[in-house]
């Protein structure tokens, strides 16, 4: 007696639809990848730099003058983008001639400027009012906390361009 000819289980099983029981799994499978490619895709997006997308409107020179008693330091802080998007930054010490001082790690979320200078071992704290003209904070350096009110600086004019009379 001759035995009927072995069909493979997947292609004997079949469901409501018609699909063969690898048909389904490859659907599952396919599935699968498609719902880890998205969430890899989405990740990426939520691992852009927090400040990406306020960060532009921050960027630029910052002034402020830090009162000590009797005594006053002016101070310019220089505010970019690295090519990734992060916000890097340095400050200068105009009445000390420290000139390029490396800002250490610097954020700026819901209209919070954050930034610590380590050389200095000195941190700062500031809220920017809403059209970014000025951020209100303070200064703390050796146990001392001190205001200090930042005020967008114009920009620098180009060494081909005249000042305006």
């Amino acid at each position: 007696m001759n035995s009927p000819p072995r069909i493979p289980l997947s292609e004997v099983v079949l469901n409501w639809t018609g699909h063969t029981a690898a048909g389904r799994l490859r659907d599952r499978v396919v599935r699968l990848i498609a719902a880890v490619a998205i969430l890899f895709i989405a990740a990426q997006a939520f691992a852009l730099p927090p400040q990406s997308s306020a960060a532009k409107d921050v960027v630029g020179d910052w002034q402020g003058t830090l009162r000590a008693g009797r005594n006053e330091l002016h101070l310019v802080v220089h505010i970019t983008k690295d090519s990734h998007g992060f916000l890097t930054a340095t400050m200068d010490s105009i009445d000390e001639g420290a000139i390029g001082i490396p800002i250490t790690e610097i954020t700026f979320e819901d209209s919070k400027l954050t930034f610590s200078v380590d050389s200095i071992q000195g941190n700062y704290q500031g809220q920017a009012n809403s059209d970014l003209t000025s951020i209100s904070g303070s200064w703390a350096q050796a146990g001392n906390t001190l205001p200090l009110n930042l005020k967008r600086a114009a920009p620098a004019a180009k060494p081909d361009q005249k000042p305006d009379k």
